[in-house]
């Protein structure tokens, strides 16, 4: 079974160890180095979450793993906003973040009910 954290685990490698693999395939638009960089820190960002919900665990963490998703959706949708160059990663990135955001919200519910999340 795929867990929450393993995708998240994912993500995060990938952002960080390919950001214009991202910049090319998720948000079909070329970032610029400092662009990159946020999207290097971002993916850092998903593989500590990723550890802290993998080995910590239990409802509490899970919910603040998606309080700070919930926080990385509101941003993005920001940016969607404000940036016409990097609409499409706005977009893309809040879409991403709140689906993790509420999968997260179900891991937690999962974990207090005392099911395998």
């Amino acid at each position: 079974m795929i867990t929450t954290s393993g995708v998240r685990a994912g993500l995060g490698a990938v952002e960080l160890v390919f950001p214009t693999l991202i910049a090319r395939l998720v948000y079909q638009t070329p970032l610029r180095r400092g662009e990159l960089t946020v999207v290097r820190v971002l993916g850092g960002r998903q593989l500590i979450q990723a550890a802290g919900t993998a080995f910590i665990g239990g409802p509490d963490i899970h919910q603040i793993g998606a309080f700070v998703d919930g926080l990385h959706a509101l941003s993005m949708l920001g940016l969607a906003v404000a940036s016409r160059r990097l609409r499409r990663a706005g977009y893309a990135e809040l879409t991403i973040a709140s689906s993790l955001a509420v999968a997260s919200l179900v891991a937690a519910h999962r974990t207090t009910r005392g099911i395998n999340p």
